[in-house]
């Protein structure tokens, strides 16, 4: 008898849990202000974020590289039909801005 009292208030419970919103682990993170977390002056913190984005931007474009790389190694074996096939089922690569992460701020 004390469940069917107590059901009704432990599913009202429940589903008040399930309609929590949860954090997108895509969301943009909290940018890092880089003078502040290695307490060094402005000057250096913007070279410390120079030497970070050129980084970034290397790895973009050797990832950009290595996909080109892959196309014409699978256009060796795949016929045009086949290699199409293998690009529809495949998930797409993630875009700039997509749940990339990007460290820094401007200063």
């Amino acid at each position: 008898m004390k469940m069917l009292r107590y059901g009704p208030a432990a599913l009202a419970l429940a589903a008040s849990f399930a309609q929590a919103e949860v954090p997108s682990v895509h969301a943009s993170p909290v940018p890092l202000n880089i003078a502040v977390v290695l307490n060094i002056d402005t000057a250096r913190a913007q070279v410390v974020q120079s030497i970070l984005d050129s980084a970034h931007q290397r790895r973009v474009e050797a990832m950009e590289a290595i996909r080109a790389d892959t196309d014409r190694q699978l256009a060796s074996v795949l016929t045009a039909e086949g290699l199409a096939r293998l690009k529809e089922a495949l998930p797409p690569p993630p875009r700039q801005g997509d749940g990339t992460r990007k460290r820094g701020t401007a200063m």
